[in-house]
């Protein structure tokens, strides 16, 4: 941050020195005024950098607060992300119309931060109350209520920028310099508050306390914007007089300017969604992963805003709109070099190795990237170990920093050709704004809804890539064929053949073994990659993370267990398919009548139904398959389930918690039959049962050095008719039993004052306060209490 808060002032030191200052009838006046310009600028633009960081911080916690009411799915959280970029693109029209009518603009920015704050403030308990009472909703209705939730304060912070840059441009004559150093620092802003909201305020104190001290930044700037407006009085008055902006020459870009920025607003959001996919199965999707991301994507439009502005302030019109589509074709071709490279690199250089360790690498940072590790006794272990902790941010850089220094220089650059009327800037900023917006808005649906799912990414990239190229056609007009236009067909050849067709980028990117047939889909939920060999041992891939599997003896282990102690199992019903282990274990269980299977990714069911294997369990006329997030799916239903068995994502993995908190389980609790059983996998045991402790009264806790699963009940766990697993046993060959069994040995069983001493320590999951989601809060807490824990439970339970 004091990094941040220097670059800002060094920045505006040269700006000061490097702007003309009209003569004076002394050098103190002079000095005295040069200082007091620098000041001004100096405060509003370290209020705009904090702004941004608030609002990021606010997105990230809204974001995920209402995809626990609302899903998880693909449908749900583009609409929240729409909603949510669709208010900024609204505010920017009323903060640009305000600005140009406003007399006090300086006043005007005050009541604007205000209300982010007071908004803001109150926006946690209205989801939460808003969310409970519409969770049963469907997407399209829901849609009513999170438009108000993310629309209104949304809005207001759209408005800042018009009207700071109606205020900068009464300090700073160059609007295009003004304009892209108040992008550049309110985009630093954001980028930092995205690492700041997810690794540190989310992490450590919950999604709850992120949105109160966001909003109580915006109350600082406020007053701090109230403050200035004071100090700064007669200066603000004196500008608003006296406009030192300088009107230039029309140019023929200036009436068709917003389809060009819609244009290009599109394909940048469609960079960055397939960015996060492509970059999601190196580094996995934890909520980490997902903001390093979104960071780097921030920091580099933040760079290239800062770098044009610099660049292009003597340049002549002519110039500037030839620079602008030179942006656009530089976008293009470097996405193409960058991917075609990592392609190729991949393939046939130790790149492959990078990627092959970044793919098994379970979960991104690691948990022990906070510790460093005693055993690295070695140089290739400490590099693995220091590569390994750094991944979230190398990936990122390497796919997404280069591309996007061209996409934060554009829109300063076209917003300036834009302005005719030195009366306007301000309208003409948030109507650029607002159609580069409404770009991001449709793109983003188009992207994910229709060409992912149809055409994949490399195709769909592909097409991105040949849509910049063809902004390079104005650049040529007055070359000759030879030496113009050759040279981009040969360019567009040279990508058009090179570049990986569809599935052959994720097929480098994942390790695949000897002897396996792969199978991929693409579609709406992201990439689902699946190995199966002659003797039916399969690994499934989903966005990049290992899930499920066969043969699956410990998933069978799970449903004998629950069995054992189920006083009836009739109606069952499995949340996560996975690779259908657990399905088929309930499916042989005697005088089971109905399996419900609610699964969120029809992605996978579709890659699954093309294997014969999957084909014919999905089949069974037992099974009743339901495309649903599981926590909508019971928040719809009265039905009761004897047994319901939980097959999730790993806890550290994006929006789990949803599955793992205690309002979930309280939702399990009153699904249940009055006999019935919860039985649920987990990659992480104290949380978990400390989570399920605060809703069921008897627990049990199976665990070995590789997996575990809980059984949790209202009644004690206490062992049925064994005669009930004969029927079961029956139903596996012998190799396959004797192989259940000895995996079945090899599970330690804890419960009791066992457990209760194994976790005392350990904090609940909650809604708004996933501590096993956002883990390095708790890595940081936990770490060596668990493990004492963990070693005296054992010791005592053998």
């Amino acid at each position: 941050m004091l990094l941040c808060t220097t670059l800002i002032s060094v920045l505006l030191k040269d700006m000061s020195t490097s702007n003309t200052i009209p003569a004076s009838n002394s050098s103190h006046k002079t000095h005295h005024s040069l200082m007091h310009n620098w000041s001004l600028k100096f405060l509003l633009c370290s209020i705009f950098f904090f702004s941004g960081l608030s609002a990021l911080i606010f997105q990230i916690s809204w974001q995920r607060l209402l995809t626990v009411y609302y899903g998880v799915g693909m449908v749900s959280i583009t609409l929240i992300v729409s909603v949510y970029m669709l208010g900024l693109g609204c505010g920017a029209l009323i903060g640009g119309w305000l600005a140009e009518k406003s007399l006090n603009h300086i006043r005007l920015y005050f009541w604007v931060e205000l209300m982010v704050a007071i908004i803001g403030a109150l926006s946690f308990p209205c989801i939460m109350a808003i969310g409970q009472l519409t969770a049963t909703s469907p997407y399209l209705y829901s849609l009513i209520f999170k438009v108000p939730l993310l629309l209104i304060p949304t809005i207001f912070m759209g408005m800042s920028l018009p009207i700071l840059v109606k205020i900068f441009t009464q300090i700073l004559p160059d609007f295009t310099r003004a304009l892209s150093i108040l992008y550049f620092v309110n985009t630093l802003g954001a980028s930092i508050g995205a690492l700041v909201g997810s690794y540190i305020l989310i992490s450590f104190l919950g999604i709850h306390w992120a949105i109160y001290i966001a909003a109580a930044i915006n109350f600082f700037l406020a007053i701090t914007i109230l403050i200035t407006s004071k100090i700064y009085k007669a200066k603000l008055h004196k500008l608003s007089r006296i406009s030192h902006f300088k009107l230039r020459v029309i140019s023929p870009i200036t009436y068709y300017a917003h389809w060009i920025v819609f244009i290009t607003g599109f394909l940048a959001i469609g960079y960055e969604i397939i960015w996060f996919r492509v970059i999601g199965v190196l580094i996995k999707a934890s909520p980490y992963s997902f903001s390093s991301v979104l960071a780097v994507y921030l920091l580099g439009i933040a760079i290239g805003s800062f770098v044009i502005g610099r660049r292009t302030s003597k340049l002549t019109i002519r110039n500037k709109v030839k620079t602008f589509y030179f942006l656009q074709a530089a976008l293009g071709l470097s996405v193409a070099i960058l991917f075609i490279g990592y392609y190729y690199l991949t393939k046939y250089s130790p790149l492959g190795e990078l990627t092959a360790i970044s793919f098994l690498q379970p979960v991104h940072p690691p948990a022990h990237f906070l510790f460093f590790d005693h055993h690295i006794n070695s140089i290739a272990r400490f590099l693995r170990f220091i590569f390994l902790s750094g991944t979230v941010l190398i990936w990122p850089l390497f796919f997404v920093l280069i591309p996007t220094l061209f996409i934060g220089a554009s829109f300063p650059l076209i917003t300036s050709l834009a302005v005719n009327n030195k009366s306007s800037i301000a309208q003409t900023t948030g109507r650029i704004y607002f159609f580069n917006i409404l770009g991001n808005v449709l793109g983003g649906l188009v992207t994910g809804f229709f060409l992912l799912p149809f055409l994949g990414s490399e195709p769909t990239l592909l097409l991105f890539i040949l849509i910049g190229l063809l902004f390079a056609l104005p650049l040529l007009e007055k070359k000759s064929i030879l030496t113009g236009y050759v040279p981009l067909l040969l360019t567009v050849a040279l990508i058009f053949g090179t570049f990986p067709r569809k599935s052959e980028l994720y097929s480098v990117m994942h390790t695949r073994p000897e002897g396996y047939t792969q199978y991929f889909e693409e579609g709406l939920d992201g990439i689902v990659m699946t190995y199966i060999n002659n003797d039916n041992t399969v690994l499934n891939y989903i966005n990049g993370d290992s899930h499920g599997g066969r043969p699956g003896y410990s998933f069978y282990v799970q449903v004998i267990e629950a069995i054992n102690c189920a006083r009836k199992a009739e109606n069952i019903l499995v949340i996560g398919y996975g690779t259908g282990s657990i399905t088929e274990g309930a499916l042989k269980i005697p005088g089971v009548k109905k399996v419900t299977i609610v699964e969120l990714n029809s992605t996978l069911l579709k890659n699954l139904e093309k294997i014969p294997l999957f084909r014919k369990l999905l089949s069974d006329q037992h099974l009743n398959i339901v495309l649903e997030d599981g926590r909508r799916f019971l928040n719809n239903q009265q039905a009761k389930y004897d047994l319901i068995f939980l097959s999730p994502l790993r806890t550290t993995t994006a929006y789990s918690n949803n599955l793992y908190s205690k309002q979930f389980y309280e939702l399990l609790l009153s699904s249940l039959s009055p006999t019935g059983i919860v039985s649920t996998w987990t990659n992480e045991d104290t949380v978990i049962f400390k989570t399920l402790a605060s809703v069921f009264q008897h627990i049990r806790l199976y665990t070995t050095n590789d997996t575990a699963f809980f059984l949790a009940s209202p009644l004690p766990l206490e062992e049925q008719d064994k005669n009930r697993l004969i029927p079961l046993a029956s139903s596996f060959n012998n190799e396959d039993w004797n192989n259940i069994h000895s995996t079945g040995q090899k599970y330690k069983i804890i419960s009791g004052e066992s457990l209760l001493k194994y976790t005392q320590s350990a904090p609940i999951n909650q809604d708004w306060h996933p501590v096993t989601e956002y883990f390095i809060g708790l890595r940081f807490s936990q770490k060596e209490i668990y493990k004492k824990n963990y070693a005296q439970s054992t010791q005592s339970n053998q």
